[in-house]
């Protein structure tokens, strides 16, 4: 659009008059390249408490230190149940491509392991261990309470 075709003119008297000029052409307006409409595309993260996160993370951190001290069986089931837990409470979940099954299932089978694991230890009276398990059990539970769901857009990239 080299030329404008309306012209606003002010008179000295400070009015306004509105020009029309008939030789320029007027722009077709499907190729108006202003006129793009941007769209915006959102997708929902899952997202953890931060505690949560730094409980999750020592958890498997003492675990790891904990294999070798423990019988074969509970140092695998336990190594499992919280790497499991420490992968996906680590990472953002896109609700958008998994469900909601996907973030909440390690702290489900944390919370059931641990407390079998309670229970088991209780019986034989060995409570630090016990103690160690009911914590896991309520850090596992309340993680699954307290996680939220944030709104993020999607930039391309």
């Amino acid at each position: 659009m080299d030329k404008e075709r309306y012209v606003v003119v002010e008179v000295p008297d400070g009015s306004l008059h509105v020009g029309f000029d008939e030789t320029t052409e007027p722009s077709n307006p499907m190729e108006d390249p202003e006129s793009t409409i941007e769209q915006r595309r959102y997708t929902v993260i899952m997202y953890f408490n931060k505690w949560c996160i730094y409980f999750t993370n020592v958890n498997a951190f003492i675990l790891l230190i904990a294999l070798f001290s423990q019988n074969y069986i509970y140092g695998i089931l336990n190594i499992f149940c919280g790497y499991y837990s420490a992968v996906i409470i680590n990472s953002r979940i896109n609700l958008q491509r998994y469900h909601r099954i996907y973030g909440y299932l390690p702290f489900f089978l944390s919370s059931f392991y641990s407390t079998v694991m309670t229970v088991y230890f209780m019986i034989n009276s060995m409570w630090l261990l016990s103690a160690y398990y009911c914590s896991w059990y309520v850090m596992s539970l309340m993680t699954i309470i307290s996680t939220g769901f944030v709104i993020e857009e999607i930039r391309d990239q």
